[in-house]
């Protein structure tokens, strides 16, 4: 049973030439849409998923390798480093800097008051 509250993205897992799909998966997306114009290119359409899960490695072509992520934020942003993408969502966004959180009070408080105050020189 699917969690209400998953969503499911296609992207490709590979370094090279970046998300292409096969032939094969066009030609299954296709029947499975109903839609002859179907290409594919939103990431989360259900039709898509159901490509990928089917097709396996088969989906893909040239050096691509996509395959589904499962995801708990219906927002998602695709970053592309080389052909390899990475899902980015409000609640796997590590390494961001929240600007709103504020110091603890083990030290660290007047050293960010200095820092508001003196400017260099």
């Amino acid at each position: 049973m699917i969690n209400s509250f998953s969503y499911y993205v296609a992207v490709n897992h590979a370094y090279g030439d970046g998300y292409r799909l096969s032939e094969r998966a066009l030609a299954l997306g296709r029947e499975l849409s109903g839609s002859d114009p179907w290409d594919g290119s939103m990431r989360h359409d259900p039709v898509l998923v159901e490509v990928v899960r089917q097709l396996g490695v088969y989906a893909s072509t040239g050096d691509a390798l996509i395959e589904v992520e499962q995801i708990e934020n219906p927002h998602y942003r695709i970053v592309c480093r080389s052909g390899y993408e990475e899902i980015v969502t409000p609640n796997r966004a590590s390494g961001w800097v929240n600007a709103l959180e504020r110091p603890t009070a083990a030290g660290t408080g007047s050293s960010v008051a200095a820092s508001r105050t003196r400017r260099p020189a």
